[in-house]
């Protein structure tokens, strides 16, 4: 007896070894009608080879999407899906070809493909980021009502679920609030964005970029005119950011609408000096030069326009720039400051190397007239001056 066992033992183990040679070698000689189906001869200890083969298939549609071949993801979801798979399988699988959809840009197609898996799947774990996504692809379409309800959806569904006690779920409540109030700041509602972005500012979670936030918040209150808001806030924001080139232009903006000129062309040279945010130091350089050169505050203009031509060497930004500084040497009674501002000019568009564009063209044009002319003016007396030497009586002979 021990022996039939022994050899048994021997066998099986035998058997278990060479099975996997002797099925490569004759698997081929299989009748089709025995290869697939195994009814009649069903076991729980070996795993289902439509299940494997449709998990084989699922990896390969997930590499597809990785590879951005998204065509091929999506036929090769489909075709899972065909196939009647386990439940596990299928709802994976519909996962994957929303994702495909969005990732490839179809949005109305992944936004009812989601809705698919809501229907069919209200219970699962995932629903409130599959909220979250189709809330992102509705505001991506413009439809912004419907992206701020499913926004609020994330965090009804959350609340129901009982899944509030997981960091995950924490985390997309606070993703959903922002979005919200981001949505309104997107469809130009700033009043809502003021709102919503100041309820952010009060809660008390390390996971929010509260900076961030307080720079949208300070848009918002430029936006709706807002400016003694703008200067408190800005400068909240400026004490531990004090690079952010933005912010210091909102502050400038908002403090000259409120006839603090000189906090004002404080904030603007402190923007000049910031080594980047070039795009803010150009426009709040232009903007509030411009408003004192109208103004008639000459010399803090000429200050302004002498420090904007330090942000970009360019001809194209520099023959404004010079002009600028020549007009304003004229308003100071400087002619020949102006007249080297507008030689400079003039020397800079010699240098461009090529046709100016047509607005740079008359700023070039402006330059040689406006210097010809004061040429001419320092070499000729004045009317009343000609005109007092024909009267003057002569010395007698």
């Amino acid at each position: 007896m021990k022996s039939n066992r022994r050899n048994g033992r021997v066998l099986l183990g035998v058997l278990l070894f060479a099975a996997p040679v002797v099925a490569s070698a004759a698997f081929n000689d299989i009748d089709f009608a025995l290869s697939w189906p195994q009814h009649g001869i069903g076991t729980s200890n070996i795993a289902s080879v439509v299940a494997a083969d449709s998990q084989i298939q699922l990896e390969l549609a997930r590499r597809q999407r990785q590879a951005r071949d998204f065509e091929q993801a999506s036929k090769t979801l489909v075709s899972i899906l065909n196939a009647n798979p386990l439940d596990e399988i299928k709802r994976s699988s519909l996962l994957e070809l929303a994702l495909t959809a969005q990732q490839s840009g179809q949005t109305m197609r992944a936004i009812q493909i989601f809705a698919q898996y809501l229907e069919r799947y209200p219970q699962d774990p995932n629903v409130p980021e599959v909220m979250l996504r189709q809330a992102f692809l509705y505001r991506q379409m413009g439809a912004y009502n419907m992206a701020i309800s499913k926004f609020y959806a994330v965090m009804t569904a959350i609340l129901n679920m009982k899944l509030d006690s997981n960091g995950y779920y924490q985390r997309l409540v606070l993703q959903a609030q922002t979005e919200i109030a981001d949505t309104w700041y997107l469809q130009g509602n700033f009043v809502e964005a003021v709102d919503f972005y100041n309820r952010l500012l009060k809660l008390d979670s390390a996971a929010l970029n509260k900076a961030q936030i307080r720079l949208k918040l300070i848009r918002s209150l430029s936006a709706c005119g807002r400016h003694e808001e703008v200067v408190r806030e800005a400068q909240e924001l400026l004490m531990s950011n004090p690079k952010e080139a933005e912010v210091r232009f909102l502050l400038a903006v908002s403090l000259q609408h409120l006839g603090h000129k000189q906090e004002a062309l404080r904030q603007v040279l402190l923007l000049l000096e910031l080594p980047e945010g070039q795009a803010w130091k150009q426009s709040v350089g232009n903007q509030i030069g411009n408003t004192l050169y109208v103004q008639g505050d000459y010399s803090n203009a000429l200050v302004v326009y002498r420090q904007l031509g330090q942000t970009d060497p360019s001809p194209e930004w520099q023959i404004p720039i010079f002009y600028q500084i020549g007009l304003i040497h004229e308003r100071l009674q400087q002619p020949q400051q102006a007249i080297a501002a507008y030689t400079q000019a003039a020397e800079l568009g010699s240098k461009l190397g090529k046709p100016a564009d047509p607005s740079l063209q008359v700023v070039l044009d402006m330059s040689q007239w406006r210097k010809n002319y004061l040429a001419w003016q320092s070499q000729t007396p004045p009317i009343s001056q000609a005109i007092s030497s024909l009267l003057a009586p002569t010395a007698p002979h």
